[in-house]
């Protein structure tokens, strides 16, 4: 049964990979909620190629770049396989560290300027749980620590900025 599930999630995972959001935004975001179910079986996420889950995070930290995350809900779930993903690369160097701070940073910042909880609440969420990841790996290697003291300021502001938000009635 492991076997299977490591399977599609290696496929899932090459897809994402070779894929932008634009393309196919429904297909993109099944593909994110199957990956994430799958990656929360014990073990699944070990046994993927760290090459390959570099490459995965690489490619769907670029539709941020790419402005291509328009959606809250592919917002949530690409900040969900973040949150999975990281900690099993977390000695791997690059980039992709800022990246995913910048992809919090632009929620809570969007979020408190918008102000429409109701429809942000998934990114809102899943952002708050890949910090308390990121939090926990920030000094797992240079790359990290260097990325989290230099944004560790604006996400604090942006943080208490989206907490004194009132829920829209």
């Amino acid at each position: 049964m492991i076997k299977d599930a490591v399977r599609a999630c290696n496929e899932i995972i090459s897809d994402l990979t070779g894929m932008q959001s634009s393309q196919d935004p429904p297909k993109t975001l099944r593909l994110l909620i199957l990956l994430n179910a799958t990656l929360q079986w014990d073990g699944v996420g070990s046994k993927i190629a760290q090459h390959r889950l570099v490459l995965f995070v690489k490619n769907i930290l670029s539709w941020l770049d790419d402005g291509l995350l328009d959606s809250p809900f592919e917002t949530a779930e690409v900040a969900r396989a973040l949150g999975a993903v990281l900690p099993l690369i977390s000695g791997v160097y690059g980039s992709h560290w800022q990246s995913a701070l910048d992809l919090m940073l632009r929620v809570w910042v969007e979020q408190a300027r918008d102000g429409e909880l109701d429809t942000q609440l998934p990114a809102v969420h899943a952002t708050l749980k890949l910090f308390a990841v990121m939090k926990k790996l920030h000094t797992d290697n240079d790359d990290i620590d260097e990325a989290w003291a230099a944004s560790i300021p604006d996400l604090r502001r942006s943080l208490v900025d989206l907490l004194g938000l009132a829920p829209s009635e």
